[in-house]
């Protein structure tokens, strides 16, 4: 079996993200942490296509800062994580959304669906007679 870019980019966030526990003080909590490296980043990957590229690790900062809150608060943090994650990309969705429908033309549909179902509907301009020669 070969090492795959994939293999060697997972374990070295891996090792990263617990020397940074180690750093941080993290590594000997009563609670243990987890961190769902593929989560973190496809979460930050969609911060960056929603709104702009540094959105990525600022939603990743504020989403581990809520749920380290809830979790010092008595939350379990496995479902503190869960729930920031889960509200994140909830607001993600609906920013895409309106996105789409503020580029929409609102017009066009309308006016569309009017000339087809509206005789009285203003018609396209027929074309302007060609004279003669």
């Amino acid at each position: 079996m070969t090492r795959t870019d994939d293999d060697a980019q997972r374990e070295t966030l891996e090792e990263w993200s617990a020397d940074l526990r180690d750093a941080l003080r993290l590594a000997g909590l009563d609670v243990p942490l987890a961190v769902d490296v593929a989560a973190i980043l496809s979460l930050a990957g969609d911060a960056a296509h929603a709104v702009l590229r540094p959105a990525a690790p600022l939603t990743t900062f504020i989403v581990g800062f809520a749920a380290g809150r809830a979790a010092g608060g008595g939350a379990d943090p496995a479902m503190a994580v869960a729930e920031a994650l889960a509200a994140t990309r909830t607001l993600l969705a609906e920013r895409q959304a309106y996105e789409a429908d503020a580029t929409a033309d609102p017009a066009e549909p309308a006016a569309a669906a009017a000339a087809l179902t509206d005789p009285i509907a203003p018609k396209a301009p027929a074309a302007p007679p060609v004279p003669a020669p």
